[in-house]
């Protein structure tokens, strides 16, 4: 699971609706925190663990591309490591 910088999230609302950075954090970003460590749930791998993309506002794929490139390449690798019963 990747979660957006904090900061960058709140600047990113700022710019968009105006809500001041403090009402972000304390109802929208623990929210979204709640969210993403309930999904970390559904990996086996990052069991609890959220990578912060340090930099990046909430869509991490548009802010940092080879932060989640990097992550597929890594759990592709584990998917290889496994064994797949094509040979592929």
């Amino acid at each position: 699971m990747v979660g957006h910088d904090p900061d960058m999230f709140a600047q990113g609302i700022k710019k968009a609706s105006g809500a001041p950075k403090s009402l972000v954090m304390r109802y929208a970003q623990r929210k979204l925190e709640e969210c993403n460590e309930g999904l970390t749930r559904l990996s086996k791998k990052r069991n609890g663990e959220v990578v912060i993309a340090e930099g990046c506002d909430h869509f991490v794929q548009n802010d940092g591309p080879e932060i989640v490139v990097g992550l597929i390449r890594e759990n592709m690798g584990e998917v290889g490591a496994e064994g797949c019963s094509n040979g592929r």
